[in-house]
Order: C-alpha cells, then structure tokens, then sequence
C-alpha cells in the first residue's frame, strides 16, 4: 500500500514542469546584496520584435520592475507579448547598477508597452539560465526593494512561463524537488511501516 502510494504520488509530483524562472534577492550576510536567478524562459506564446544592439548594464529598478542580468552585446533579440504581473516591487525610482554580473544578458522589463523581454539570439529557448547580480555595501532598504514574492505570467498551456522575483525570503521550492522531497518522505514511511 505505501509503495503503491508513493509511486503515484511520484508521477503525479515530478510530472514535467512548465518553464520557469526564479530570482531570489535577500543579504549575503557580508555587507552585499545578490540577486541569484536560475531557471528558463519559453518564448513559444512572446512575438520576436527585433534583434541588434541594447545599450544597458545589470542594474535594478524595482519602482518599474526592471531587472538587467549579465553584459550585453550584439545579437540580441528582444520578445513581447502578453505579460502579467505587479507594477513594481519596490519604491526606488532610480537605476542601481550592480557592482558585479555573471550570466547570460537577460533583461525583464514588464513595465514596458507592452512588456520586453530581451535574450542573446543564440539562447536556445527553455534552455537553463543562471544569472547573478551583486550590489556591494547594500541593503534590500538602500535598494528600494519590498519584501516578497512577484510573478509575471505569459503563454498558455504547456507553454505558460512565469518569472519571479523573491525578496528577502525563501527560495519557493520548484516542483521537481517537492517531488522529490515527497519520494523520501513517502519512503520513510513506508520503512517505518516495515519496521513496527
């Protein structure tokens, strides 16, 4: 009964997810402030507008929703569509450019008329990203930034994509490792039957 139990609540838990991309934003304990986004972007249901040149640097503006990762180059292409989601996640209204950037060029505007989303031309979509951002002696305060969880929707069906941005909190777990998460614990209990 429990591995009869466990076996579906593994196919049903770590079912092929829809793409995503997370970003968690919260103190490094040493003075610094990262940003850490991992994940995919689906472009399936975004319209290409156009690829060149972007004249910009990883900076953050939370009162517009704006988030640049990694340094821009030529060939870059940027998408629009339908996206929805919170105004701002922040009250500051300037630029704050990061100290440092590693990553793929990855620039989320949903502010914008309509909402841009910008990638190298060669980004493989739904391939993985992992992007990181640092700001040297600040605070989620200096920062402008509010506490919380943001999410931005686009596409439908399998290819519905969300970006969200965690501040200050803990990472939401993917579902891939509550899915995981739920096999151990479903053996474990299944052990602890055999046991008693």
């Amino acid at each position: 009964m429990a591995i009869g139990a466990a076996i579906g609540f593994f196919s049903v838990a770590v079912a092929p997810s829809r793409a995503a991309f997370v970003v968690n934003i919260a103190p490094d304990g040493l003075g610094d402030v990262v940003a850490s986004g991992t994940g995919s972007i689906d472009t399936t249901d975004l319209t290409n507008l156009t690829s060149g040149t972007v004249s910009t640097t990883a900076r953050i503006n939370p009162a517009h929703s704006v988030l640049v990762f990694g340094t821009p180059g030529n060939n870059i292409t940027q998408w629009d569509g339908t996206i929805t989601g919170p105004a701002t996640f922040g009250t500051e209204n300037g630029a704050e450019i990061a100290n440092s950037t590693s990553g793929t060029f990855l620039f989320f505007n949903p502010e914008a008329s309509p909402p841009l989303i910008y990638l190298p031309e060669s980004y493989p979509p739904e391939s993985t990203l992992s992007e990181t951002d640092t700001w040297t002696n600040a605070t989620l305060s200096s920062l402008g930034l509010t506490p919380g969880t943001y999410q931005w929707n686009w596409g439908t069906g399998a290819d519905a994509d969300s970006y969200t941005i965690n501040i200050g909190s803990s990472p939401v777990p993917e579902p891939a490792s509550l899915g995981l998460l739920g096999v151990g614990a479903a053996a474990l209990l299944g052990r602890r039957r055999r046991v008693i």
